[in-house]
C-alpha cells in the first residue's frame, strides 16, 4: 500500500474513534454534550504534552535509560517514562475538564469524560508512531489498533471509575488516589511486558512466555473494564429509579380530577372594603411532591442483583 498520507491518518485515528463511538453508546441514561467530549479529546492531545515535560527531565535525571537493556531498566522506563507521567497529566486534564462541569452529574459520566481524553492521547501518539515508521506504517497500525490504543482506553476507564466515586462522595481523597495509582500500575504491568519482551530478544522461550502473560493481562483488563462500567451505569439507573431524572410538581395523570380549593386552601371572597383590592386573592394550592415522585420499579428494588453497595 502507498504511503499516502490519508491512509495514515485514517489508520492513525479510526481506532480511537470507534472506541469513542462505543463509549458514547454506552452512555444511555443522559449523553454529553458533544462539545464537552470534543474538548475532553483536545485536553487528551494536550496531555501528550504535559507527559512528556515530566518524562524528558526524570530521563535526564538518570531514572530510566533511553534503551532498556536489562528487567530492571524495562520496568523503569515503563513506570517513569510512561505510567506516572501519562497517567498523571491525563488526571490532570480530567479534573481540569470536569471540575464545576454542570454536565458532570452521573457516575459513568466520569468515565466517559476520562475515556475521551485517553483516545485524545492515543490519537495523538499514534500519529506520531506511524510517521516515524513511515516503512512499516500499516504493521505498526495494526498492532496499535489492537493493543495500544484500546490500553490507553482500558487505562482511562479505571481512572475515570474511581473518579466518579470519588467526585460523588465515596470514599474520597482514598478514590482519587486509586483513580491515579491504578492506571499508572495497569500501564506499567503493560509497557513491562513488552519491554522485557526487547531485552531477551534473542531467547524465543521466555518470549513466548510473556507474550501469552501480555494477552492474559490484556483480556482481564478488559473484563475489569466491562465490570466498571456496569457498575457505574446501574448505580445511575437504581438513581434514577429512587429519585427519578427530573423535579415533578404536577400529578403523573393530568386527567385525575384537582383537589378544589377549600376555606382553609384559597380565599376568593372579594373583600368589600373600598381601600382595599377588589381582585380575589388567591392563595396557592400546594402538591405533596412526594406524592408524585416517580417510584422505584419492582424489577429494580426488590431484585437483590440490583441493590448496589460502594464495592470497588
Amino acid at each position: 500500500m502507498a504511503t499516502n498520507p490519508l491512509f495514515i491518518f485514517v489508520a492513525a485515528v479510526l481506532p480511537a474513534f470507534l472506541l469513542f463511538a462505543f463509549i458514547y453508546w454506552k452512555d444511555k441514561y443522559q449523553r454529553e454534550p458533544i462539545g464537552q467530549l470534543l474538548l475532553g479529546f483536545f485536553f487528551g492531545i494536550l496531555s501528550c504534552f504535559l507527559s512528556l515535560s515530566i518524562s524528558q527531565p526524570l530521563k535526564f535525571l538518570g531514572f530510566f535509560p533511553d534503551e532498556p537493556t536489562t528487567i530492571y531498566g524495562a520496568i523503569a522506563s515503563a513506570f517513569f517514562g510512561a505510567g506516572i507521567p501519562e497517567e498523571g497529566a491525563k488526571l490532570l486534564m480530567l479534573w481540569l475538564l470536569v471540575n464545576r462541569n454542570k454536565y458532570f452529574d452521573e457516575h459513568f459520566d466520569g468515565i466517559v469524560y476520562a475515556a475521551t481524553i485517553g483516545l485524545g492521547f492515543a490519537t495523538f501518539e499514534n500519529i506520531l508512531y506511524l510517521v516515524s515508521n513511515i516503512d512499516t506504517w500499516q504493521t505498526v497500525a495494526t498492532t496499535r489498533a489492537m493493543f495500544s490504543v484500546p490500553g490507553h482506553f482500558f487505562f482511562a476507564v479505571i481512572m475515570g471509575y474511581f473518579f466518579s466515586l470519588a467526585y460523588f462522595g465515596k470514599g474520597g481523597w482514598r478514590q482519587y488516589a486509586r483513580a491515579f495509582y491504578l492506571p499508572v500500575l495497569l500501564h506499567t504491568t503493560y509497557d513491562a511486558l513488552l519491554f522485557v519482551g526487547r531485552v531477551f530478544a534473542d531467547n524465543q522461550a521466555i518470549q513466548a512466555l510473556l507474550l501469552i502473560l501480555f494477552y492474559v493481562f490484556f483480556i482481564k483488563m478488559w473484563l475489569q473494564v466491562r465490570r466498571r462500567m456496569s457498575m457505574h451505569l446501574d448505580k445511575d439507573l437504581q438513581t434514577i429509579a429512587e429519585h427519578g431524572s427530573f423535579k415533578v410538581n404536577l400529578p403523573e395523570n393530568p386527567a385525575a380530577p384537582q383537589p378544589m380549593p377549600t376555606s382553609d386552601s384559597a380565599d376568593i371572597t372579594p373583600s368589600l372594603d373600598p381601600s382595599q383590592d377588589t381582585h380575589p386573592t388567591l392563595k396557592p394550592i400546594t402538591y405533596n411532591e412526594q406524592d408524585y415522585m416517580p417510584q422505584p420499579t419492582d424489577a429494580v428494588t426488590n431484585n437483590p442483583s440490583t441493590k448496589l453497595t460502594d464495592e470497588e
